[in-house]
Protein backbone atom coordinates (compact mmCIF):
# COMPACT_ATOMS: atom_id res chain seq x y z
CA UNK A 1 0.00 0.00 0.00
CA UNK A 2 2.73 2.62 0.81
CA UNK A 3 4.75 1.69 -2.36
CA UNK A 4 2.80 3.75 -4.78
CA UNK A 5 3.09 7.05 -2.36
CA UNK A 6 6.89 6.38 -2.41
CA UNK A 7 7.08 6.67 -6.69
CA UNK A 8 5.68 10.47 -5.88
CA UNK A 9 9.07 11.72 -5.60
CA UNK A 10 10.20 9.60 -8.36
CA UNK A 11 7.76 11.13 -10.56
CA UNK A 12 8.08 14.53 -9.40
CA UNK A 13 11.68 15.28 -10.20
CA UNK A 14 14.53 16.67 -7.94
CA UNK A 15 14.56 19.95 -6.25
CA UNK A 16 10.33 19.63 -5.40
CA UNK A 17 9.10 19.13 -1.91
CA UNK A 18 6.33 16.52 -2.18
CA UNK A 19 3.08 16.13 0.04
CA UNK A 20 0.56 13.32 -0.04
CA UNK A 21 -2.57 14.28 1.35
CA UNK A 22 -5.06 11.51 1.94
CA UNK A 23 -8.44 12.45 0.92
CA UNK A 24 -11.60 10.43 0.48
CA UNK A 25 -14.05 13.39 -0.24
CA UNK A 26 -15.99 15.67 1.34
CA UNK A 27 -14.51 18.77 2.39
CA UNK A 28 -10.95 18.71 1.32
CA UNK A 29 -8.35 19.71 4.25
CA UNK A 30 -7.75 23.38 4.39
CA UNK A 31 -4.29 22.87 4.41
CA UNK A 32 -4.33 21.63 0.70
CA UNK A 33 -4.77 25.30 -0.60
CA UNK A 34 -3.26 27.57 1.68
CA UNK A 35 -0.98 28.42 -0.67
CA UNK A 36 -3.13 28.38 -3.92
CA UNK A 37 -4.95 31.15 -1.88
CA UNK A 38 -1.93 33.37 -0.93
CA UNK A 39 -0.72 33.14 -4.56
CA UNK A 40 -4.68 33.95 -6.16
CA UNK A 41 -5.66 36.54 -3.77
CA UNK A 42 -5.92 39.93 -5.31
CA UNK A 43 -5.70 42.16 -2.33
CA UNK A 44 -1.61 40.93 -2.70
CA UNK A 45 -1.28 42.65 -5.82
CA UNK A 46 -0.96 46.33 -6.49
CA UNK A 47 -1.13 46.13 -10.07
CA UNK A 48 -3.30 43.81 -12.66
CA UNK A 49 0.90 42.91 -13.74
CA UNK A 50 1.55 41.31 -10.47
CA UNK A 51 -2.09 40.25 -11.26
CA UNK A 52 -1.23 38.08 -13.92
CA UNK A 53 2.19 37.32 -12.78
CA UNK A 54 0.69 35.38 -9.36
CA UNK A 55 -0.88 32.91 -12.06
CA UNK A 56 2.41 31.48 -12.56
CA UNK A 57 2.98 30.70 -8.36
CA UNK A 58 0.26 28.72 -7.85
CA UNK A 59 -2.53 26.37 -9.82
CA UNK A 60 -5.08 23.61 -9.03
CA UNK A 61 -5.02 20.61 -10.90
CA UNK A 62 -7.34 18.21 -11.54
CA UNK A 63 -8.11 15.07 -13.29
CA UNK A 64 -11.33 15.01 -14.12
CA UNK A 65 -13.54 18.75 -15.53
CA UNK A 66 -16.57 17.74 -13.94
CA UNK A 67 -17.88 16.58 -9.95
CA UNK A 68 -16.29 17.65 -6.65
CA UNK A 69 -12.96 16.97 -7.15
CA UNK A 70 -13.06 18.06 -10.60
CA UNK A 71 -12.27 21.45 -12.78
CA UNK A 72 -16.02 22.89 -11.88
CA UNK A 73 -15.83 22.01 -8.16
CA UNK A 74 -12.27 23.17 -7.15
CA UNK A 75 -13.35 26.18 -8.61
CA UNK A 76 -16.40 26.98 -6.97
CA UNK A 77 -15.06 25.87 -3.78
CA UNK A 78 -11.95 28.43 -4.33
CA UNK A 79 -13.71 31.35 -5.69
CA UNK A 80 -15.97 30.87 -2.31
CA UNK A 81 -12.50 30.78 0.10
CA UNK A 82 -11.76 33.59 -1.85
CA UNK A 83 -15.01 35.63 -0.81
CA UNK A 84 -15.72 35.56 -5.21
CA UNK A 85 -18.62 33.83 -5.89
CA UNK A 86 -18.92 35.46 -8.77
CA UNK A 87 -17.22 34.78 -12.00
CA UNK A 88 -16.81 38.49 -12.65
CA UNK A 89 -14.62 40.18 -9.93
CA UNK A 90 -11.83 41.74 -9.30
CA UNK A 91 -8.63 39.74 -9.16
CA UNK A 92 -10.58 36.32 -10.39
CA UNK A 93 -8.31 34.20 -12.98
CA UNK A 94 -10.16 33.74 -16.20
CA UNK A 95 -9.64 30.99 -19.03
CA UNK A 96 -10.42 31.98 -22.88
CA UNK A 97 -11.97 28.73 -24.48
CA UNK A 98 -13.03 30.31 -27.96
CA UNK A 99 -10.59 32.10 -30.11
CA UNK A 100 -11.37 35.70 -31.12
CA UNK A 101 -8.09 36.40 -33.48
CA UNK A 102 -9.21 39.83 -34.24
CA UNK A 103 -8.99 40.69 -30.52
CA UNK A 104 -5.53 39.13 -30.13
CA UNK A 105 -7.05 35.90 -27.67
CA UNK A 106 -6.89 32.82 -28.15
CA UNK A 107 -8.56 29.41 -26.45
CA UNK A 108 -6.39 28.17 -23.75
CA UNK A 109 -5.40 31.90 -23.58
CA UNK A 110 -4.68 32.80 -18.94
CA UNK A 111 -5.54 35.96 -17.39
CA UNK A 112 -7.13 38.03 -15.07
CA UNK A 113 -10.26 40.48 -14.16
CA UNK A 114 -9.04 43.53 -12.99
CA UNK A 115 -10.84 46.69 -11.74
CA UNK A 116 -10.12 49.84 -13.70
CA UNK A 117 -12.59 52.65 -12.34
CA UNK A 118 -15.45 50.96 -11.88
CA UNK A 119 -15.22 48.72 -14.80
CA UNK A 120 -13.31 45.53 -15.35
CA UNK A 121 -10.66 44.73 -17.82
CA UNK A 122 -9.68 41.09 -18.86
CA UNK A 123 -5.74 41.30 -18.61
CA UNK A 124 -3.37 38.84 -20.54
CA UNK A 125 0.27 38.75 -20.40
CA UNK A 126 2.18 39.81 -23.62
CA UNK A 127 5.24 40.20 -24.91
CA UNK A 128 4.91 43.99 -25.09
CA UNK A 129 3.20 44.36 -21.66
CA UNK A 130 -0.59 43.55 -20.92
CA UNK A 131 -3.30 42.80 -23.38
CA UNK A 132 -6.07 44.60 -21.63
CA UNK A 133 -10.05 44.07 -23.25
CA UNK A 134 -13.30 45.36 -21.58
CA UNK A 135 -15.20 42.82 -20.35
CA UNK A 136 -17.58 42.92 -22.66
CA UNK A 137 -15.52 42.54 -25.40
CA UNK A 138 -14.27 39.32 -23.65
CA UNK A 139 -15.12 35.67 -25.92
CA UNK A 140 -16.52 32.80 -24.17
CA UNK A 141 -14.14 31.89 -20.41
CA UNK A 142 -14.36 30.07 -17.62
CA UNK A 143 -13.03 30.48 -14.12
CA UNK A 144 -9.14 29.48 -13.89
CA UNK A 145 -8.36 28.64 -10.15
CA UNK A 146 -8.48 24.85 -10.95
CA UNK A 147 -7.03 23.90 -14.53
CA UNK A 148 -7.66 20.14 -16.10
CA UNK A 149 -4.02 18.61 -16.15
CA UNK A 150 -4.92 18.61 -19.92
CA UNK A 151 -4.80 22.71 -20.16
CA UNK A 152 -2.22 22.92 -17.85
CA UNK A 153 0.17 21.16 -20.68
CA UNK A 154 3.17 23.53 -21.86
CA UNK A 155 2.66 25.25 -18.46
CA UNK A 156 4.67 25.34 -15.52
CA UNK A 157 3.92 26.66 -11.94
CA UNK A 158 5.99 27.25 -8.47
CA UNK A 159 3.62 25.40 -6.75
CA UNK A 160 1.06 22.96 -7.72
CA UNK A 161 -2.00 21.05 -6.32
CA UNK A 162 -3.02 18.22 -7.72
CA UNK A 163 -6.57 16.83 -6.88
CA UNK A 164 -7.80 13.13 -7.90
CA UNK A 165 -10.93 11.43 -7.26
CA UNK A 166 -11.55 9.57 -4.41
CA UNK A 167 -12.21 6.57 -6.44
CA UNK A 168 -10.14 5.29 -9.08
CA UNK A 169 -10.73 6.59 -12.86
CA UNK A 170 -9.95 5.39 -16.25
CA UNK A 171 -8.57 9.06 -17.01
CA UNK A 172 -6.07 9.12 -14.30
CA UNK A 173 -3.02 7.62 -15.57
CA UNK A 174 0.54 7.22 -15.26
CA UNK A 175 0.87 9.87 -18.17
CA UNK A 176 -1.75 12.31 -16.25
CA UNK A 177 0.08 12.06 -13.07
CA UNK A 178 3.63 12.63 -14.48
CA UNK A 179 2.03 15.44 -16.54
CA UNK A 180 0.86 16.80 -13.61
CA UNK A 181 3.81 16.49 -11.57
CA UNK A 182 6.45 18.01 -13.65
CA UNK A 183 3.71 21.44 -13.78
CA UNK A 184 5.54 22.20 -10.06
CA UNK A 185 8.99 23.93 -9.75
CA UNK A 186 8.81 23.91 -6.42
CA UNK A 187 6.12 22.15 -4.71
CA UNK A 188 3.14 19.85 -5.11
CA UNK A 189 0.72 18.40 -2.84
CA UNK A 190 -1.20 15.84 -3.84
CA UNK A 191 -4.98 15.57 -2.55
CA UNK A 192 -6.22 12.11 -3.26
CA UNK A 193 -7.37 8.25 -1.79
CA UNK A 194 -4.34 6.21 -1.67
CA UNK A 195 -6.75 3.56 -4.10
CA UNK A 196 -7.19 6.19 -6.35
CA UNK A 197 -3.33 6.90 -6.69
CA UNK A 198 -2.29 3.44 -6.74
CA UNK A 199 -4.80 2.72 -9.65
CA UNK A 200 -3.45 5.76 -12.17
CA UNK A 201 0.26 4.73 -11.36
CA UNK A 202 -0.79 1.29 -12.24
CA UNK A 203 -2.56 1.99 -15.59
CA UNK A 204 -0.09 2.55 -18.49
CA UNK A 205 -0.50 4.61 -21.50
CA UNK A 206 0.99 4.64 -24.50
CA UNK A 207 3.42 7.72 -25.06
CA UNK A 208 5.58 7.15 -21.54
CA UNK A 209 9.09 6.54 -22.54
CA UNK A 210 10.86 8.92 -20.00
CA UNK A 211 8.30 8.17 -17.89
CA UNK A 212 8.41 4.47 -17.95
CA UNK A 213 12.66 4.52 -17.32
CA UNK A 214 11.63 6.75 -14.09
CA UNK A 215 8.66 4.67 -13.36
CA UNK A 216 11.12 0.92 -13.22
CA UNK A 217 13.85 2.96 -11.79
CA UNK A 218 11.97 4.33 -8.68
CA UNK A 219 10.61 -0.24 -8.36
CA UNK A 220 14.14 -1.10 -8.81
Amino acid sequence: GEAPWALVEELAGEGEEVACLPWQGGEPPRAAWEDLLEALDPGRAQSPEEAVAGLERARCLCALRQGPAGVEGLNALLAAALGRPRLHAHGSPVLVTRNAYGLGVHNGDMGVLWAEGERLRACFPREQGLLRLPLGELPAHEPAYALTVHKSQGSEYERVLLVLPPEPHPLVTRELLYTALTRARRQVRILASPASWEAGVARPTRRTSGLAWRLERAQG
